[in-house]
């Protein structure tokens, strides 16, 4: 549905995941049922943001940003530390969106401060062009925010 840009059938498809998904995360307390739970909110959040609805958005992201914290403090793996660049990313755009610019800087260096190391032990998961356009990103948040 996604694909086909059906965002209403989308909708439907991730909100059916979520309840699955947060059903098995209050019975299974494991880092999987976690991490699927975080990429359902990851997944509506997609979905509100093409739709245009920014505040449901940035509810689903802020979820999953609190997941992805808590799983990148449980579990230390590349994964964990990619799903936090990605909640942090995703959050970042949608507080610039709205015009919380210093917000939107702040989650952009914290991103930036994970996947550098990420990027010097793992180089496959995060490209050069991955950083280099999170430093233009943040070069410009920055002259947003410099009076």
């Amino acid at each position: 549905a996604e694909a086909r840009g059906d965002w209403t059938a989308a909708d439907t498809a991730y909100q059916e995941f979520l309840t699955i998904a947060r059903d098995l995360a209050d019975r299974a307390d494991t880092p999987q049922a976690a991490r699927d739970l975080a990429a359902a909110l990851n997944n509506l959040g997609r979905i509100a943001q093409a739709r245009g609805d920014w505040t449901a958005a940035d509810t689903a992201y802020q979820e999953f940003l609190t997941i992805a914290r808590d799983l990148a403090d449980r579990v230390d793996t590349p994964q964990a530390a990619r799903d936090l660049a990605a909640a942090l990313d995703n959050l970042g755009r949608v507080a610039e969106h709205a015009g919380r610019t210093e917000e939107a800087l702040r989650l952009q260096r914290e991103r930036l401060n994970v996947l550098r190391p990420l990027a010097d032990a793992f180089p496959d998961l995060v490209s050069p062009a991955e950083l280099d356009e999170t430093d233009a990103l943040i070069v410009r948040l920055h002259e947003q925010t410099s009076p």
